[in-house]
Parts: C-alpha cells; structure tokens; sequence
C-alpha cells in the first residue's frame, strides 16, 4: 500500500512544524488519563521559544539496568491511547501510576502508548510548569497558560497511525519496543503498540508526562506535492495540475479520497517503472557533440559540406586555429588605378588559404602586427622580413612591389608557409570566434610575445579572381532567403544547410579533404548591388549510430580503411567486442570493408620487431612504421638510471677489438656491480633493449658518486656483454602516419619547396626502417609529440600478430605475413555488435555544445579537467530537470551513491563519456536486480581503474610468466 508520505517530513523536533492553533486545550481527563489544566491560546507554539531540554539524571545507565531487570524496578504495563483530534483533551501520565508503594517516592515507570490514528501525529513531551514560585504551580494552570508558565520537551512521537518513536531533544536516547501488538502476541510490523520506560521525573511536584495530538490539513494537491518531492528530483506545477485528484479540494482526511490517492500513486510509480524508457546520460551527451572538429581524429571525422546541416560561417579564425602556424602575403589588390588599389593581405594557416584582408581596419591591424615584430624577428640573426607599405600606387598606376624574404620557423624551415614567401606567425592564444573577436599572433622567432590585433578576427573574404586555384573547391549555397538554408539563432555569421546539396563537385570532396582540415568555401548569391558574398565551411564532429539495437554494418570500417591514414591518432573501429551486454543482439556481417576490434579469426603468427620485420610493416600497410633512433641521452630529460623507482632502458653493444666496455666512464665498483647484477636478474627477455627497474631495496646501491650520472656502459656480472645506458624511446618501434601530414610543419615547407617529405623519405626513397631524430632539435620536441605516435614495441621484442594496432592488421598486412584466417573471415562474414547509447549525434540541437576529450594542444590547453568534470554535472543536472523517468533518475542517483566512482583518483579523468557510461548502469537497473548491477559494476573499466584492478593479473600467472612472486590486486575484491 502506498502511503502520504508527508508524515515522514515532520522534523524530529515535532513542534517547529505545528499549526498555529488558537484553541489548544489541556482538560480534564477520564479514563487511561487524569486531568491537568487547560492550556489556552496556542501554548504549545509559544512553547517553542523555551523549551526544557534539560537531560533527566542518570537516563542511560539506570533506565538500561532497570529495563535488564523489569521485576523488581519497573510497575506493570499500563497502556495509554493518544488523544482522538487537536480539541481533545490531553491525556496525562499521573503522578501515582508512578509511586512505589513502599516509599511513594516516584521511580522509572513502563508504559505502553498506542500509535496514534491516521493523519495525526501524537506527541509525548514534558511539561514543566516554570513559575518562579512552583509550589501549587499545577493546581491552577488555567492562568499559567502563557509562554512563561510553561516549558515542553519532546519525549516521542507518533504519525499517521505509525508505531512510536524517538525524537531529538533530551529523551532521544529513549528506546522504544514496539515488536508487541495489542494482544500481546510478538509481531513486527509499523503500527504496533510500543513500550517505553520513562525516566523518573527530576520535579515531580511540577513536572508531567503528557500526549499531545495534532492534527494538519493539506489539500490533495499538497500531498500530491509532497508525494512527488520525494519520488522526483523536483515538483513542476504542471506535474501538480496534471496528477490524477492533485486539483480535488476536499479535505484529505476522508477515506475515500486517501484511497483515490492512494491509487493515483501506485498507478503513477507503475507507470514510471514500466511505461517511460530510461533516460541515458551517454545518449544525452553523444546527442550534443556538435563542437567544431576539423581533423580527423581517433573518435571520429568532420561532417560532409553537402550534407543537410553542414554550418557554414564567415569568420576566418575559429578556437581551433590554436597552435597553429599563420602565414601573412603581402599581394597586390586587384582592382582599378589610383585609391582602390590599396595594401591587401592574404592569411594562410598550416599552408591553406584562408581569408583576404583588404578593409582599412584589418589592413592596418596587420601593419601594426608587422611593425612590431619584423625588427624582433630580424634581429635573432635568422632570415629577415622586409615590410613595404605599398599604399601609394606606382607609376603604371599598379601598386609598389614588395620584398620580402623568408623567416625561419622552429625547426629551421619554413614553418607552414604556402610557398617561400611570407611573414610567419602562429596563433598563440585562443580566438574568439566571431567577426571582431580577439585574435592574438605571435612571430615563429623573437621576443615580442603574443601581440592582439586591432581589428580582431576578421571576416572571411574571398577573391575568385586571384586566389581561387584548381585545388581550392568553392560551392554554390542557396540564397540566404530561401528556406535551404538558416541562420544560427546564437551565433551571428553562422548559417546550417536545411537541405542536400547536389552538385557534382560534392561527389569530389571526399574524406581525404576533412581529414586533414582542407578547406572549403561556399558562395552565397549575390545581394542587391550583385556582389557574391562567401562562407567557409564550418566542420563538425560527426558520430555514428552504433546501438544495441541497430549496430553498424562494417562495424566503422569503411570509415577507418578510408580516413584513417591522415592522423596518427587514426580512427578506432566502432565494432565492440561480444560481450553479455551484446551479444542477444550482434549480427553477422558480410560487408567487404567490416572491421573488427577483436582477434582475427584463425591462428596466428609471432612477429619479431627486427629491421626487416618493420620495413615489411609499413610496405604491407601503406603506412609510415619506424624504429626510433638517435635519441639524445641528456640531463634533465632523462633520470639517471641509478635513481630508486626509475625504469631505464639499456642497449647492448658491441665494442671494436681492445676497447674495453666503459673504459671512459670512470663508475665505481660498486654502480658497476649493482647495474651488472640487475641486468642477469632482469625477466626481459629482449637480447637487443633491456628495460630496468632500479628497485627501491636493493642488494647493491650505485656509488654516491655515480646517482646522477646517465649514458655509460657496464658489463653484465659474467662479463660477456656490454650495455649501454640509453634513452628511454631509442629503438622503440611507432607508427609515424600522424606525423606525414600536416600536423609536422616542416613537411609543408619543404614540400612546397619541392623537396620530399622528411617522414615519409627514409622508407619510399630508401626502404629504411629507423627515422632519426633531427640533432638540431631539443629533446623536449620528442616528448611533446611522442603521444600522438602508436607504440608497437621494441627492437627485438616477439609480439602476437593479433596484438599488432588495428590499422596494422589488415588483410593485406595479414597475407604479406601469411597469416592464415579462418572461413568466416576470408568471406568477410565477421559478428558485428553495438554498445548501449552509442547514438550519433545531432546537429540541430541548438545551444552550447559538449566538446569530445582528444588529447591534442586546443583539447588540452582549452579545457581543464573541471571542465570536463563540469560536462558531467550538466549533463546530469540537465536530466534531473527534465527528464520524464524522474523516479529511474532518483534511483539511480540512490545507487550511484552505493557504488561511487571518483574521477580525480583516476589517470583519464577527462573521457566523459566512460563515467556517463557506467552511471548509466544504475539507470538501466534501477529497478532490476541488484546482482546485475553488481556484474556490470564488476566488469566496468570504469571500476576497473578506480579501484585499481585494472591489468591485474593472478599470482600464478605471474609466476610462471616471469618467476615472480607479485599477487593480483585485492582493493575491489576487498570492497
């Protein structure tokens, strides 16, 4: 049976939530109770501003002793009734019921209350009468009705016919038994009738025990209110106005409107559990990841241009243009003689075109930008620019010519220049993204530090005549009055396509060009003076539907053969692993291009990483696969390998006839012995690299003058081989693809010089399978950029073919190998399966979008882990507003509590969409069954992290793979 409920709500201390009553009365009493006086004009709230909190003397030891032993200190039961309604006289707990009978001196006394009746609250308190002249002070309380006559302290309660119970003050460490029904019989159950034993009375001569009843009237539609306050996270009014008997005005304490509401709820709880589907926070944050996304990336890649709600906007610099490499043009305007031919600037960022600048407010932006940084960056002793104000026209009527020359970038070229020519910047803080919006540049050399333009980002400006070439793709967009297209209502400069486009350079843009930011313009048709106004397309993410219910047919692989070449961090195959989430609903595809993120089918092979092994890699794979070298042992970056805790790595070498190994190291015995020792302990199996640990307790520690020392050579302690202590990286085995493109900005520069691309040359000019590091660049370069390359493994290392990256285990990798396949996966027949709310995304929600966590320069320097945190609470916030399954969401907020996950205790703190994944599992069983909610938990790489058994391997296993004895992490299991 479903109950009110507002009872509950009565804080403990049970006055501070009486009506103001003007007939209070204490009368004579008959029956289980003897008479007091009458307490006149609402006493029991004026009460409040006194009451008596006063602890009886010795509550808790004598009262426990005398309840152990009940025979010879305690009177017999007698049983008192609340009083029936608020006019009711009170009911007293005489002074005699509480006298012994041997000294008629008052002694604890056991007592047993009834519960009071529904929709009342009874109360027990004692009052204390607190004239200053108490002698007869109870006789004549008919005049010491006012606030300071009396005192009361709340002892108990009881509501809504609900057994007793403690209260706060000084009995709230009274213990009441209510396992007894009214015929005595043993019983557990809410309404029973409870026994107390009541302290003795520190002033009996002015003191009494008494029950009080209260009643309070609330229309239906309040106990809907209250009903709905604890089963929502918030009453609505139209909620209220909606709830079947919320507008009845009827008084509630008629038993058939107390049904009627009673099956109002019950109907109303059935149909949340049963009716309404489950809100997920996934699909809530996957719905509204519409943020501007120009490269393709390991989770997705930018929207089409053609395709309905493609955005479009006529501001050249976006927030990610961060980082990036600005090149400035001084070219001549075309343009008729004399006035009109002024200066004109052309912007390119990593070597795109990007808008012209030629309006008097942005042209002199840019000269005051180069003003001020050209004699910085000419005085680093590097390339120097030549500025020439070519205002004034020149004889012929054109404009004066200009020299310029080129500045060096970081690495020494050209950085991300189109050509040779041209001032070059990067954009050195994060742009605001509309026409006027701040916009800061800062020169590649020099001190001058990040300097704003005047006229701030600039509006995009496209001259067709000059700067429109064979590889720049222009499109025609409807006219801005039609109903193709429409203005973003929160953006000004912004517009979405409404509809396809079809012409056929559409069919030429292909997912080359939006994986590596190439970009494209628009033309809007001309206005009333006939000029063509342009727009750039604006990309956004766009995600897949990979569902439970609708998994996607090759699994993202036409996706991931097609577009994933273009960045390292190349895209992952949608395709999830069969799991007992999924698998009722997995398929079996037959499409040519399904990809699969599980083992191939079939045995396998073992590779060895040796040179000839990783040629083959990339010749097979049409990638870019290298062992890395010339890594620079320096102070500073790396620790020397005698420091306790430090993994170093080692390499060994071979030394030419009658040089000794270390000969010019000059190290202690003592290093020599403790580095020796550890390397024919060591478990790496690698006879080229050997990684090791220097343990924190050790059987030998490095002389003290060696601790910092980094780069020498010992010999191992049966003398046979030499190691070398080297980089952390030398010889680790990446795949490079990420840095072929433009994300290197040497690549661009040399490339429009007409020389080769100084990544992909060692292997397509010499079949090389090592890439050096350049000497000139800083080490700090490496470890900057070293996360966007996939780590394979090491020289030497043995590896499972399966255990190859995904994009390195093709088909034609697999045949290169030999590697044979299984039936199903020679005829392409390979299980498909979806996740629980992966749902694409949904362009047309308007409003501020959620931003995907990458890892690259703008996600890291754009967004702080609160940030990221705060994504959360929106998301969360947003669905305990307005979602319809308001008693799932309660629940599983309830459960959440249960079972907690914190996000600063774990490494990857900023991939929101794993925490709203695992909340989801509360949501989906919220009313399920607990096991399942344990399984999923258990499962969950979520918990897994959290609680640390994440790679947690048995101590068998462990042993006998490398004869250690380390046992597998307890920390969940302990939970």
């Amino acid at each position: 049976m479903v109950r009110f409920g507002f009872a509950v709500r009565i804080p403990l201390l049970v006055f501070s939530v009486l009506p103001a009553a003007t007939d209070a009365r204490i009368s004579s009493s008959t029956g289980t109770g003897t008479a007091l006086s009458s307490i006149k004009n609402s006493a029991p709230v004026r009460r409040l501003q006194q009451q008596d909190t006063s602890t009886p003397d010795n509550l808790t030891e004598e009262q426990q002793q005398e309840e152990e032993e009940p025979a010879e200190t305690v009177k017999e039961y007698q049983t008192y009734e609340c009083p029936e309604s608020f006019d009711s006289a009170a009911v007293i707990i005489p002074p005699e019921s509480l006298l012994s009978q041997d000294d008629a001196k008052l002694i604890h006394a056991r007592i047993s209350l009834t519960p009071s009746e529904p929709d009342r609250l009874c109360t027990l308190v004692r009052v204390t009468a607190v004239a200053s002249s108490p002698d007869g002070a109870l006789d004549d309380l008919d005049n010491a009705a006012s606030s300071d006559k009396l005192a009361l302290a709340p002892v108990g309660r009881s509501y809504n016919g609900r057994s007793w119970e403690r209260v706060a003050g000084p009995y709230t460490g009274l213990s009441y038994d209510c396992n007894v029904s009214s015929s005595g019989t043993a019983t557990r159950s809410i309404h029973n009738t409870c026994q107390v034993t009541l302290p003795r009375l520190e002033f009996p001569d002015r003191q009494r025990y008494v029950l009080l009843t209260y009643e309070h009237d609330l229309s239906s539609r309040n106990v809907v209110a209250r009903f709905l306050s604890q089963t929502t996270f918030g009453v609505t009014r139209s909620e209220l106005d909606e709830f079947p008997s919320a507008t009845t005005k009827a008084d509630t304490d008629t038993n058939a409107e107390a049904q009627d509401l009673e099956t109002s709820f019950a109907k109303w709880i059935q149909h949340q559990m049963n009716d309404i589907p489950a809100t997920s926070h996934r699909e809530f944050f996957r719905r509204r990841l519409n943020s501007r996304f120009d490269v393709a990336k390991s989770i997705g890649m930018p929207n089409h241009p053609c395709r309905r709600y493609s955005q479009w906007r006529n501001f050249a610099f976006i927030e990610l243009d961060y980082g990036r490499a600005v090149a400035i043009k001084h070219v001549d305007r075309v343009g008729g003689g004399g006035g009109d031919d002024a200066a004109a600037f052309a912007l390119y960022v990593d070597g795109n075109f990007r808008t012209l600048v030629r309006d008097d407010v942005g042209v002199d932006s840019i000269k005051a930008l180069l003003g001020a940084t050209s004699n910085v960056a000419s005085s680093t002793g590097g390339d120097k620019d030549t500025f020439v104000d070519t205002s004034a026209s020149n004889g012929a009527g054109g404009t004066a010519t200009t020299t310029m020359m080129v500045q060096s970038g970081y690495d020494g070229t050209a950085e991300a220049a189109a050509d040779a020519d041209g001032y070059h910047y990067k954009v050195c803080e994060i742009p605001e993204a509309y026409v006027g919006g701040d916009l800061y540049l800062e020169a590649s050399h020099g001190s001058a530090g990040c300097t704003k333009l005047e006229g701030g980002n600039m509006p995009l400006v496209l001259d067709e005549t000059v700067y429109v070439d064979t590889a720049t793709m222009v499109l025609d967009l409807p006219s801005l009055d039609s109903a193709s297209i429409k203005a973003d209502g929160n953006v000004d400069g912004q517009w979405m396509l409404q509809t396809d486009l079809t012409q056929e350079m559409c069919d030429e843009i292909t997912i080359d060009h939006l994986a590596i930011n190439h970009p494209i313009f628009g033309r809007l048709p001309g206005g009333g003076d006939g000029t063509d106004a342009y727009v750039i397309h604006d990309p956004r993410l766009s995600l897949l539907n990979n569902t439970l219910e609708q998994p996607l047919e090759d699994g993202g692989g036409s996706l991931v053969q097609s577009g994933g070449t273009h960045n390292g961090a190349s895209m992952l195959c949608s395709n999830v692993p069969r799991t007992f989430l999924n698998e009722d609903t997995c398929r079996l595809s037959q499409a040519p291009t399904t990809c699969t993120s599980q083992d191939m089918g079939g045995p396998s092979i073992m590779l060895t990483l040796d040179e000839e092994t990783v040629a083959r890699l990339s010749g097979y794979s049409k990638r870019y696969v290298y062992l890395m070298a010339g890594l620079r042992v320096e102070k500073g970056d790396t620790l020397p390998p005698c420091t306790p805790g430090v993994k170093s790595r080692w390499a060994k070498v071979q030394k030419p006839h009658g040089e000794l190994c270390g000969g010019s190291d000059d190290l202690h015995l003592d290093t020599q012995s403790a580095i020796g020792l550890l390397l024919d302990e060591s478990k790496d199996l690698n006879s080229a690299v050997k990684d090791i640990p220097f343990p924190e307790e050790s059987k030998f520690r490095c002389a003290s003058s060696d601790e910092d020392k980094i780069g020498f050579e010992v010999l191992n302690r049966d003398g046979l081989s030499c190691w070398k202590h080297v980089h952390q990286d030398h010889m680790s085995v990446y795949d490079f693809e990420y840095w072929t493109g433009p994300m290197h900005a040497g690549n661009v520069a040399k490339e429009s010089r007409g020389e080769p691309n100084p990544i992909k040359s060692p292997f397509d000019l010499y079949g090389y399978a090592n890439l050096t590091f350049p000497w000139h660049h800083p080490m700090n370069r490496w470890n900057e950029f070293k996360n966007g390359f996939e780590f394979i493994g090491r020289l030497g290392d043995t590896i499972d073919f399966r255990d190859l990256p995904e994009l390195l285990r093709g088909q034609a990798v697999a045949d290169g190998f030999g590697v044979a396949t299984d039936d199903a996966a020679t005829s392409n027949s390979i299980m498909v399966c979806g996740s629980p709310g992966e749902v694409s995304n949904d362009p047309t929600i308007s409003g501020a979008s959620f931003i995907p966590a990458t890892g690259d320069k703008v996600d890291v320097d754009l967004m702080s882990d609160r940030d990221f945190f705060q994504h959360r609470a929106t998301a969360w916030t947003t669905i305990a507003l307005t979602a319809p399954d308001q008693l799932r969401q309660r629940m599983a907020w309830a459960l959440a509590q249960l079972l907690v996950v914190s996000p600063i205790a774990m490494e990857n703190r900023r991939n929101t969409e794993n925490f709203l994944t695992y909340y989801d599992i509360f949501t989906r069983h919220a009313f399920g069954n607990y096991r399942d909610i344990l399984l999923e938990v258990s499962y969950s790489p979520i918990m897994a992290d959290f609680l640390t058994f994440l790679d947690s391997r048995s101590a068998s296993l462990i042993w006998e793979k490398e004869k250690k004895r380390i046992y597998a992490d307890e920390n969940y299991a302990r939970e």
